[in-house]
């Protein structure tokens, strides 16, 4: 077994947490520091966004949310959300006034929304590890991460539109 000097191990940690090479900050402190240097380093790498979505990639692997190739909004229960998870249909886009991008907002929208309610796993994954909570969340959570277009396919967007920084 041949171990990786302190530089490689590194650039292997960084492309592979955060999909970019080390900066040269970095490299400087791994120089400086050694291996002890990586441990501080690898805190902060692991508060970067590509460190979250390099995350829900590696989960998407496990669980294959975004392979599901259909209608999301199945996933809803009917005799649950049968009001409401159909909702797109009813959204108003008369503000569009030609019809073929009012069309291409509606296919737009209803792929978010689709998006939206196949990654709240992932989501959820890298809302408990951003907040540094026991990982077993992810099995007992009592609640659920909700996008502005999910949170309509639940029928609860009315009650917590406020919460979203945009709600459309």
């Amino acid at each position: 077994v041949t171990m990786l000097d302190d530089q490689r191990l590194l650039r292997r940690l960084t492309l592979s947490l955060s999909a970019r090479l080390p900066r040269p900050s970095e490299r400087d402190a791994v120089r400086k520091g050694g291996l002890d240097a990586i441990s501080a380093l690898l805190d902060q790498v692991m508060t970067e966004d590509a460190f979250y979505e390099r995350l829900k990639e590696g989960f998407n692997d496990v669980f294959l949310t975004n392979g599901y190739d259909g209608n999301g909004e199945l996933i809803l229960s009917y005799n649950h959300f049968e009001k409401s998870r159909q909702w797109f249909h009813k959204y108003d886009l008369s503000h569009i006034k030609d019809e073929r991008e009012r069309k291409e907002a509606l296919y737009a929208m209803t792929r978010r929304y689709r998006k939206a309610i196949r990654e709240e796993p992932l989501e959820l994954i890298a809302h408990v590890v951003r907040n540094d909570k026991p990982f077993t969340e992810i099995m007992t959570a009592d609640y659920i991460m909700v996008s502005p277009y999910s949170a309509r396919g639940y029928g609860i967007f009315e009650t917590i539109k406020e919460r979203f920084k945009n709600p459309d």
